[in-house]
């Protein structure tokens, strides 16, 4: 029989998940032979005595077909509008390219290095929203070469 200090170090184990199979067995076996323990190991011998009985739960070989096509049907797979993103970002880009050349026209005594400077912060903003909408392209692009890979899946288990 397994010492109580033993035991309680199992069972902090046991809830940390470090327990083999073997361990959890002792576990249930203390609790079966012992009837009169201290509060604080009678509190969690419902669990350890009801888990015995428990038996392994199979499903079935299409499963997974079931539950991926409730949720194709739930949530249809609906393409990206690129398109509107692609335009927005466009336009976000070309109203600053106005604001700055306006700003710079507008501007008494422009110097050549000003112009020059607003010119080299136009074009990091437009390379800025370059680089992220090719970014989100890439991100989108995966994420649906995913959803086809599951549509795939669902259609060939049919």
């Amino acid at each position: 029989m397994d010492s109580y200090n033993h035991i309680v170090q199992l069972i902090a184990r046991y809830w940390a998940g470090q327990t083999t199979l073997e361990e959890e067995r002792r576990i249930r076996e203390f609790y079966l032979q012992n009837t009169d323990l201290p509060i604080d190991l009678e509190k969690e011998r419902h669990w350890f005595v009801e888990t015995r009985s428990i038996q392994q739960t199979t499903v079935s070989p299409d499963f997974d077909h079931r539950i991926l096509s409730r949720i194709v049907k739930r949530y249809p797979v609906i393409p990206p509008k690129r398109s509107h993103f692609r335009i927005g970002m466009t336009s976000v880009a070309a109203t600053l390219l106005i604001i700055i050349a306006i700003g710079v026209k507008h501007k008494s005594r422009v110097s050549e290095q000003e112009a020059e400077k607003a010119l080299e912060t136009a074009k990091e903003i437009l390379y800025f929203a370059s680089t992220t909408l090719n970014r989100t392209e890439k991100i989108t692009t995966q994420e649906l070469n995913k959803i086809n890979i599951i549509n795939e899946y669902i259609s060939t288990d049919k």
